[in-house]
Formats: structure tokens, sequence, C-alpha cells
């Protein structure tokens, strides 16, 4: 989910400063890609980065051209390499192989990769665009 309130974010923010933004943030964001054949033909295709390029870049992305700031993300952290894992363990679950038991995360597990989304949110709003905050009271009741 934290990748879809990103592409919600930027899609937002591209309709409405759209001159702010140079065309290849575009494809990026919203994940095309342009290219032309050997024949002179354009052809345009669905381009999916990974999470994590996206994770990073799309807050730099709006914070360069939103705010005018730099800004970007160190998931080098205790909190990044949870943030990480918790993005694996959702992977495992929601696309298990047919046949194989279904995987198992424990409450601990859960709680380390609650925590790591709770801290790149908090990431966003000390750092990154206005349009990533959140009221604080909400970041203090999920604790």
């Amino acid at each position: 989910m934290v990748d879809a309130q990103l592409a919600v974010v930027s899609q937002w923010k591209m309709r409405e400063k759209p001159d702010s933004f140079h065309d290849s943030e575009i494809l990026f964001l919203d994940e095309v890609a342009v290219g032309i054949g050997h024949d002179g033909e354009v052809w345009a295709d669905h381009d999916e980065h990974s999470f994590k390029a996206r994770i990073k870049a799309i807050p730099a992305i709006l914070s360069r051209r939103i705010d005018g700031k730099e800004f970007g993300i160190n998931l080098g952290t205790e909190w990044g390499e949870r943030f990480l894992y918790g993005n694996k363990l959702r992977n495992a679950v929601m696309h298990s192989s047919v046949g194989e038991p279904m995987p198992r995360v424990s409450k601990e597990e859960l709680k380390n990769a609650t925590e790591g989304v709770i801290q790149y949110f908090d990431e966003l709003a000390k750092n990154a665009p206005r349009d990533f905050r959140i009221p604080f009271n909400l970041v203090e009741r999920s604790r």
C-alpha cells in the first residue's frame, strides 16, 4: 500500500502542476516506457520499477519539483531494513506459490515491519513535500 500511496500523491501533483515535471520524470511516475523501433515505429509499454526504486525516487522527484529542494531517503538504517523486510514479508504472503504452504508471519515480524512503515512516513513528513505529512496524533495512536 505504500507504493499505492506514493502513486496517488504523484498523480495528484502531476495533474496539479504539470509544467513542473520533466518528461522522463512523468514517464517514471506513470510507469510508462516509450521507445522507437528499428523502423521508426514508436511504442509505449508498462514499465514497472522495483519497490525500492520507487520509494526512494518518488519523494525525491516530488520534493525537487514541488518544494524546490533536494531530498533523499536513506534506507541503510535500522528502520529502513525493517521497512524493506516488511515488503519482503508482504510479497511472500501475497504472492505465495500454489501448492506451497502459506508463509507465516510472527507478531514480532509484523510489529517490526509496521514500525518500518511508520518511520518511512515520519521521514517523509519531516523532510519531503508537504503532501506526505500526516497528523502527528495518527502516528502516535498507531504505536
